[in-house]
């Protein structure tokens, strides 16, 4: 972590006063004791755990093929597919995309049933992981898709997928087949810290990667949008703060268009989830989103987003926590923030946001969080390799 200046309740930090992460004694001792090191480089225990915790995922009803959502000038349409690989392999502790099944004539289903209001100036496309994955989407189906988004009568289109799904072949493949839309690519980062993505997260990805990834996108007339989680498990709520704030800001300077913050929802088949019903995970507080935009350099405030805060609820999910009195006047605050496109708007909104505030208090202890990173992470993961550790190879 990077020394990131952050207002945090009146009071200023750098992340080193707070602690750095991990030393590399640190981290041999917890490789060594728990074996995490996996020969394609992932966190072995994690990914043990969570493929443990999926195996309870129900596969989805193969009626529900898609579905629409729409706010503030955007529809969402989620398209039922497959299950991620990724998912499938244990990583991405935090992320429940839902396990699918391939819908024969799903993009005729969606071309004779959705219709687009003369409203909506954005469609977002996303599965139960990349729509730009063929282990989800078939080429054919792609193609198909890809056809139909060309034809429809907004201005940009957003594709959620991977980045190892962006290949040159596969970046000059969309531009081709949309080229009369603003194309984006929406990928999912979520931290730009090693030991967050390491320990906490279970995605590693290179910043060399990212760089060249983002340098591609950029070549063939496309942007990207970069998503970056607060509230990573095994850190404390300061520690969330600035790893928030410093993955935006890396994202930003290495060639990311925009990047979307994402306050984590805790969902069913999810570590959080599983840390939060034994005592061991804090549902993100609403004044951490906050926190994390009243941080930032203001000349970023124009390329930076924020999604799920609460505003788009699903049975089972905990959101973030905001008082319910002024649950409503924050969701209407962060969707003017995301309208306005001036840095002096967006001020103006985060000031606001930081009045609403100021005198909440989460009803949620953390005291099952704090002490250092590493001793978090040992007692974390002792308890879980004792449980759960193998439990997928048997």
């Amino acid at each position: 972590m990077k020394e990131t200046d952050i207002r945090f309740i009146g009071r200023k930090f750098k992340w080193r006063e707070i602690h750095s992460l991990l030393t590399d004694k640190e981290r041999k001792y917890l490789d060594n004791k728990y074996a995490l090191r996996s020969r394609g480089g992932d966190n072995a225990l994690l990914g043990s755990v969570m493929r443990y915790i999926r195996k309870s995922r129900q596969i989805l009803d193969p009626t529900k093929t898609f579905s629409v959502f729409e706010t503030n000038g955007l529809i969402q349409l989620w398209l039922q597919t497959p299950a991620c690989r990724f998912s499938k392999e244990g990583k991405c502790t935090i992320c429940n995309y839902w396990s699918g099944q391939r819908i024969p004539g799903l993009i005729a289903e969606i071309e004779k049933n959705v219709s687009i209001p003369e409203n909506i100036d954005t469609i977002l496309v996303n599965t139960c992981g990349s729509c730009l994955d063929s282990e989800e989407l078939t080429a054919e189906e792609q193609e198909h898709l890809f056809r139909w988004l060309n034809n429809q009568p907004v201005k940009d289109i957003i594709l959620e997928t991977h980045m190892v799904t962006l290949s040159e072949n596969m970046v000059r493949h969309v531009r081709e087949m949309i080229p009369e839309k603003s194309l984006f690519f929406e990928i999912g980062q979520e931290s730009t810290d090693k030991d967050v993505q390491f320990y906490s997260l279970n995605k590693p990805m290179s910043e060399k990667g990212r760089k060249i990834i983002l340098n591609r996108i950029r070549s063939y007339g496309a942007k990207s949008i970069v998503n970056v989680i607060v509230g990573s498990p095994f850190l404390n709520r300061e520690e969330q703060i600035c790893d928030a704030v410093d993955s935006i800001r890396d994202l930003l300077q290495e060639g990311a268009d925009y990047v979307m913050l994402f306050p984590v929802n805790i969902k069913p088949n999810t570590l959080v989830y599983f840390l939060y019903e034994k005592g061991m995970y804090a549902p993100v507080d609403g004044n951490m989103i906050i926190q994390v935009l009243n941080a930032l350099p203001e000349e970023l405030l124009p390329r930076v987003g924020v999604a799920w805060y609460g505003e788009h609820r699903e049975a089972g999910v905990i959101p973030p926590y905001v008082p319910e009195t002024d649950r409503m006047g924050f969701n209407e605050m962060l969707a003017s923030y995301n309208d306005s496109e001036s840095i002096e708007e967006r001020k103006q909104h985060i000031t606001r946001l930081l009045q609403l505030e100021k005198n909440w208090v989460s009803e949620y202890s953390r005291e099952r969080i704090e002490g250092h990173f590493a001793e978090r992470l040992d007692r974390a993961y002792q308890f879980l390799s004792e449980r759960y550790g193998m439990r997928d190879e048997g």
